[in-house]
This record gives C-alpha cells, structure tokens and sequence, in this order.
C-alpha cells in the first residue's frame, strides 16, 4: 500500500505488517529478510516511518498500569497521546510534553523525542519517559532506562526507530488543576519585539510564536505570540471533558500553484491583523 508522513510527501509502496501482540511483532523481525522499520500514527513530517517493508505497532494499544500515587503510567506503544491523555486528564495528570497534534503515538513521540510550546522549561518528551521495552532486529528484547542499558535508552530516545521498535514505556505525569488552560495573546511588530517579549515572558508555562516571515523592511518577523499556562478548575461539573475537535475540515488539497509569496503573503498579512481583534486573554480547554 502506499504510506508517507504527515505532510503527504513523500511516498512509498509499503508492505505493511500489522502484529497483534509482543509475541508476534517478535516473529515480524526474525522472518524479515530485508531493512524494516517501525511505524507509529504515521504523523512524522517526512519520509521517517517509510520503507518496503513497515511494522505497525497500532496493535499495541492497551494500557498496563496507572500509579496514581507516583504519577506513573506504563502504555503499549501503540496508543496514541490522545488515548493516553482521556485517561489520565479524567485523574488531572497531563502528560508533561505535547507537539502540536495529540493524534501521535508513545513510540514514535520516544523515537523523535518530541518536544512542546514549553520546552524552554520541561525539556523534551524523554526527559519524562522513566522506562520503555525495545524490541532489537534479531528478536530480543531489552528494558531500557537511565539504570539499566542506559546507552541504549540514550540512542532510542530521537533514534527514529533505528535502534529497534519500542513495545510499551513507564511515563512520568504532571499534576494539573484541571483541563483549562489560560491563554494570553501578544502581538510583536517585528523580529527583535518578538524575541523580546518571549525573553519577558519565559515564566510562562507555555510559549510559542506565529512569525510573518514573508513581511519586509521594519516588520520582519512580526509575530503572534501565545502564552498559557494551567488554570484552576471552577466549574467542578465540568471537571473532564475530552473534546473530539470540531475543525473545518478541507476534503481536497490545495494546488501547488495557489501557494506563493503573494497568496501566503497576503494570507500573513490577514492573520496578523485579525489577531488584534482576538480577546488578548482568555479560558481554552488544553486541546485547543
């Protein structure tokens, strides 16, 4: 079948092998003759999770053990943060770092040592993975942690899947007072204003910046700015609720010829505005 990441390029005529359990996804390599690699959601930007032959690991979607006490939970590989994420926000522990999409899955969010809006204080999703299982290319299996095989942890850990395929993983959690986040919107004039206004607001628990890079002269680098950080829970009833996103959805894909300097500078030049209108701050539920 035909595979690619995320961003639909490129792609590739993929055997795709789909194991039901450990077990199998252990015969999966001691038969393969020919390079294989792993492959989670598929969410990677490029060309990380493809080959001729790919092992799925979405199979792998059961939960092990939640420690509430520790804030610990151990997970196949295969569930995706958002599975993760109804389970343990239902407890109000979130999982301490999240990429722009929730829909990846604990493997892969290992293998590309994913980071988040606040990686400037909580480091990278390894710097909260306490252990995981992988699974090596002869068909052994090893635990890995920063006690035991510790370099192997260490080279998994943003290998891409190349040291092996990861089988479950133990996750340290964040405490939180609920779902909502609170949202603080700036605007930057340009490059230098942007940088200065992150440095100004490093204490926020969340921090990223929409930047205008096709606007000239003294507006170079114009940017949106949004900064969150967790907010207390008030209305009790409303304690949990996982959101399924209702986003526009766009069935077709854009022609490559609509997406030049004009239309995306015009497109730059729209957004900024419009955020001058938006409420500078304001209560987001934490999938927005």
């Amino acid at each position: 079948m035909k595979l690619s990441g995320w961003g639909r390029y490129p792609t590739c005529d993929s055997e795709v092998l789909r194991p039901a359990d450990d077990r199998a996804m252990q015969s999966c390599l001691q038969a393969q003759q020919t390079h294989c690699i792993g492959r989670g959601a598929g969410r990677s930007y490029g060309d990380a999770a493809l080959a001729e032959t790919v092992v799925s690991s979405r199979h792998l979607d059961h939960f092990i053990d939640f420690d509430k006490g520790r804030g610990i939970i151990r997970c196949a590989a295969g569930l995706s943060l958002d599975e993760v994420l109804r389970v343990t926000m239902a407890e109000d522990f979130i999982l301490p770092v999240l990429p722009g999409t929730r829909f990846v899955s604990v493997g892969g969010a290992i293998a590309a040592d994913i980071h988040g809006k606040n990686h400037h204080q909580d480091g990278c999703f390894s710097d909260h993975v306490e252990s995981f299982r992988l699974l090596l290319a002869n068909g052994e299996i090893r635990h890995c942690s920063r006690e035991e095989n510790p370099e192997l942890f260490t080279a998994s850990c943003g290998g891409m899947g190349l040291t092996g395929i990861i089988l479950d993983a133990s996750l340290n959690l964040h405490k939180v007072p609920g779902v909502l986040i609170h949202n603080r919107t700036l605007q930057a004039d340009c490059l230098e204003d942007c940088i200065d206004k992150l440095s100004a607001n490093a204490n926020s628990k969340y921090a990223v910046a929409w930047l205008d890079c096709l606007a000239r002269g003294k507006e170079l680098g114009r940017s949106v700015l949004y900064l969150g950080d967790h907010a207390a829970q008030h209305n009790k009833k409303s304690r949990y609720r996982h959101e399924s996103g209702k986003l526009m959805s766009v069935p077709f894909s854009t022609p490559g010829f609509l997406l030049n300097s004009l239309t995306m500078g015009s497109f730059n030049k729209l957004y900024y505005s419009l955020q001058s209108r938006r409420q500078k701050e304001e209560l987001l539920p934490y999938q927005r």
